[in-house]
């Protein structure tokens, strides 16, 4: 019995003895420097801009589509028919002659997915692994209102993707690679770039006339005011994936040409896939 207290009693000695070195050893740690501080201040500040971002995109979700569905001016409904089949060539009135700006507006709007899939899919692959792809096919029909989701879920990848990515890269992934191959090509950035210069000519030669036609649909036409609103919103996002993007391939000519390409709705962007590096 005497010599099982003595062994406990050496235990609990070694135990506090131990406890108290722990004690000393975090006692002494030192504080965080100046730069370390600062570091922690900017994740945190990050932080919570990525969260106020993924909020406000979300919200601007939910305002479009409230928007589009009860509070959009919707007095010609036929006539929005009529106009998409002309377009789309399935059947429509053949004597109907449609506005040009609308048409521009329209051909217009499918050059932003191939814009948007430009600039996110090498670089914007999200943290939370939420696939890109579903969201940049359902905005070729639908525009902002399916890429909205897609932006209020995303956050950056905690490992950064290589960008501009390498073609051996792009090569080993087989089939799969096939996309992001096309939108690292000359081709695509270059055809982009006249398809939008050439609906930009189109609108522009409506005239007077043909502008005052358009502002009249604007205000009875849903398909139209709809999509002159996914219009703007998609060129309001436009430029902070452009900043991004020109932050991880190193573009040189980010400080002199980022704020004149951000300002000029379509055509900037558009622009901007023609400058930046390319795969190699």
């Amino acid at each position: 019995v005497a010599c099982g207290m003595d062994v406990a009693q050496r235990v609990a000695r070694a135990n506090g003895a131990s406890a108290r070195r722990k004690t000393a050893r975090f006692s002494r740690q030192r504080p965080l420097c100046g730069v370390q501080k600062r570091t922690v201040e900017a994740k945190a500040s990050r932080g919570k801009l990525e969260v106020a971002g993924n909020v406000l995109n979300g919200a601007l979700w939910a305002g479009l589509v409230a928007y589009a569905s009860w509070i959009a001016p919707n007095y010609t409904p036929e006539l929005d028919l009529e106009m998409l089949k002309s377009l789309l060539q399935m059947g429509g009135s053949t004597e109907m002659s449609i506005n040009r700006v609308f048409t521009a507006l329209f051909f217009v709007m499918g050059t932003w997915p191939g814009i948007y899939a430009a600039l996110i899919v090498p670089k914007g692959r999200s943290g939370n692994r939420v696939p890109a792809w579903p969201f940049l096919t359902g905005s070729v029909a639908f525009g902002a209102f399916a890429l909205l989701p897609f932006l209020a879920l995303w956050t950056p990848a905690s490992q950064e993707a290589q960008c501009p990515p390498s073609l051996e890269d792009l090569k080993a992934r087989g089939p799969a690679g096939w996309i992001p191959r096309l939108l690292e090509t000359p081709f695509f950035a270059w055809y982009t770039l006249l398809s939008v210069l050439g609906c930009v000519g189109l609108a522009a030669s409506a005239g007077a006339d043909g502008w005052l036609e358009f502002f009249a649909l604007f205000n009875a036409s849903k398909f139209t005011h709809v999509m002159t609103l996914d219009f703007f919103t998609l060129t309001s996002l436009a430029p902070f994936w452009i900043d991004h993007d020109a932050r991880a391939r190193g573009w040189r000519g980010r400080d002199r040409w980022l704020v004149p390409l951000c300002c000029a709705p379509l055509l900037g962007p558009a622009l901007y896939l023609v400058l930046r590096p390319k795969a190699k």
